[in-house]
This record gives C-alpha cells, sequence and structure tokens, in this order.
C-alpha cells in the first residue's frame, strides 16, 4: 500500500512541478520548494516500502477494512463541513466539525471533546479576523 501511495505522490509531484513551471519567479519559488520535499518523502517512502517489503498478516484484511470505513466516513463528513461553511458560517461549523470528529475517532473525554475545538476555533478566529482581517463566511445565523 505503501508503494502506490508513493507512487501516486510522486506522479502528483510531476504534475505539479510541470504546472508549476509557467508561474512567474516569485510565485513559482514556493510551490516548487514543497513540491520538492513532497517528491523526496514521496522517494523516502517508497524505498523504505521496496526494501521493508510487506508482511502478511491474517488480520491485516480486517483491520484495513475497519480503516477504510474510518476513512470513508471522515470524508463524508468532511463534504458535509464544506457544504455547510456557507450556510452556518466558518466559525460555529468549524466548532460543530471538530467536535463531531474529534468523538467519531474516540475520545471520550468531553473536556477535550468540547475545549479543543473551542480553543482551535478562537485562534482561527484571531489569526483570520483580527491579524490578518481577511474575512470568513458569516453565514445565516449572523
Amino acid at each position: 500500500m505503501d508503494r502506490i501511495i508513493s507512487i501516486i505522490l510522486l506522479i502528483f509531484c510531476v504534475l505539479y512541478f510541470y504546472l508549476s513551471l509557467s508561474l512567474s519567479i516569485q510565485s513559482k519559488t514556493y510551490p516548487q520548494i514543497i513540491i520538492l520535499l513532497l517528491s523526496f518523502l514521496s522517494i523516502v517512502l517508497l524505498t523504505i516500502a521496496t526494501f521493508k517489503g510487506e508482511k502478511k498478516i491474517e488480520n491485516k484484511n480486517n483491520k484495513e477494512k475497519i480503516i477504510t470505513s474510518r476513512v470513508f466516513c471522515v470524508f463524508i463528513i468532511t463534504l458535509v463541513y464544506i457544504f455547510l461553511i456557507e450556510k452556518i458560517g466558518f466559525y460555529i461549523d468549524t466548532e460543530i466539525f471538530l467536535v463531531g470528529l474529534i468523538y467519531f475517532l474516540g475520545v471520550r473525554n468531553l473536556k477535550i471533546v468540547f475545549f479543543v475545538p473551542l480553543l482551535f476555533t478562537f485562534f482561527l478566529f484571531i489569526i483570520f479576523r483580527l491579524l490578518l482581517r481577511i474575512p470568513t463566511p458569516i453565514g445565516i445565523l449572523f
């Protein structure tokens, strides 16, 4: 599986590096650095996966099914989050999304489930709204 992911990432890197060549010199420096870093890490992952080999474990298929279903659920939750940002607002939607996601991923400590997303959303508010003065979707509630 690591081999497949690393090959897909390398294809992604080649494609986007090629697309970044059309940008101006000032605009293409940062994306190309990130793409080269991702390429390097993908090559490292491919090398490790090739030399390590994939161990066959009987429970591996069962664990992969569980992981696949969880990834699919997180993907659906994220799509709902993206759809609702314009409707209910960025900060409220982010709070609901993070609380739901943290709870879905198995954290049952209510202090963590509620206060970590609240602090993170507050941090986002300070960064985007107050420091950078970037408007975020307000939604119908405000």
